[in-house]
């Protein structure tokens, strides 16, 4: 059983501000945000999802993705409610992957991101005790990322932030992007990587990711994972060891495969290109992870694999492919002290954000 001290933590949690809802509406359509009522019958994303009531809205992106408004979405009362009742004291809410938006011309992207973070802001200050915001940046523009890490940590006490696993086929070593990490590392950020679609930039692979829902259950894990070793391969970590990085999903296939990657570092050149030449362990040991893998073994193997105070309660709420009642699945887990599971389910994300 959780200690009575700890606050149990989602680190992986996505809503829509009703904030930014406002201001798409007032001024959205100037840089591409429209609001629009769909036609089609919605259903339930499983047996136990809040229907779409209805007159329920989607927001559209300039790239002309869509968002839908639902309440576990976008109702801040409905979403405090079900996720007090699963036993979740506080949610760090970050946007919704498609509303990264990462395609938008330079004014459109810097007017969403402040738009988001600042509705993000007034839902802290509605719900102090519950609410925690996860930044966004316009990380196509790094400068601007960078401006907008700083305003964010500066106005509102935002000290994390979610970045996708690539952008516009750009991996996240890539130099331009160091503005970015100059300021999360200056600022002492807590950054989330969240996998954005390894299909839309690879060839062929969309193809065969799209039958039987493999872009998410088979990609996700896999962007994730180039993600991850782009950072350590790529001299992200060498350039600023100071980062504070958490992985979505469990990692992806890392947790699982690191001794293949520790041994190519030390028998392959190519890993060291970039002026890699520390043991790979002494790279992987920085990194964090969530808890979102939907098995408890798996989970077990995790916090064995990268220690306790390395992974962090994430749910992935309100996806379907989330789970929010993992609570007693981290409780229950063998051979963990009781601090260890307190750690895991909200000291360690309390500790990175400066709040421990």
């Amino acid at each position: 059983m959780t200690s009575l001290m700890t606050k149990v933590v989602d680190i992986h949690n996505h809503g829509i501000p009703i904030g930014f809802v406002e201001r798409v509406r007032e001024d959205g359509a100037r840089y591409g945000w429209t609001l629009r009522t769909p036609t089609d019958e919605r259903p339930a994303e499983t047996a136990k999802d809040i229907y779409y009531p209805e007159g329920t809205e989607e927001l559209t992106t300039p790239e002309g993705g869509t968002s839908d408004l639902r309440p576990r979405r976008s109702d801040e009362a409905v979403r405090q409610a079900e996720l007090a009742e699963a036993g979740i004291d506080i949610c760090m809410e970050s946007v919704t992957p498609r509303m990264m938006a990462y395609g938008q011309e330079r004014e459109a992207a810097v007017w969403s991101a402040a738009a988001l973070n600042d509705g993000f802001a007034e839902n802290m200050k509605a719900w102090p005790d519950r609410i925690i915001g996860v930044g966004h940046v316009p990380l196509a523009y790094p400068d601007a990322a960078a401006a907008e890490l700083h305003r964010i940590a500066e106005n509102h006490g935002m000290n994390c932030v979610m970045i996708g696993s690539s952008v516009q086929g750009r991996d996240l070593d890539d130099p331009d992007i160091d503005p970015f990490w100059a300021a999360a590392e200056g600022l002492g950020s807590l950054v989330f990587v969240h996998p954005t679609s390894v299909a839309k930039h690879t060839p062929g692979l969309k193809e065969r990711l799209t039958p039987y829902h493999l872009v998410n259950c088979v990609g996700n894990p896999l962007e994730t994972s180039i993600a991850m070793t782009k950072i350590i391969f790529g001299g992200v970590l060498d350039r600023f060891p100071n980062l504070k990085l958490c992985f979505a999903h469990a990692g992806g296939y890392a947790p699982w495969i690191r001794g293949r990657w520790r041994h190519a570092h030390e028998v392959r050149k190519e890993t060291k290109i970039n002026g890699v030449t520390k043991p790979f362990d002494h790279y992987f040991e920085k990194l964090y992870f969530d808890t979102i893998i939907h098995d408890a073994d798996a989970l077990a193997r995790l916090v064995k694999t990268v220690g306790a105070e390395h992974v962090i309660h994430g749910t992935d709420y309100a996806a379907d492919m989330g789970d929010w009642h993992q609570r007693p699945v981290i409780e229950g887990l063998p051979g963990l002290s009781q601090s260890d599971k307190d750690n895991i389910l909200g000291g360690n994300a309390m500790r990175l954000i400066g709040r421990g």
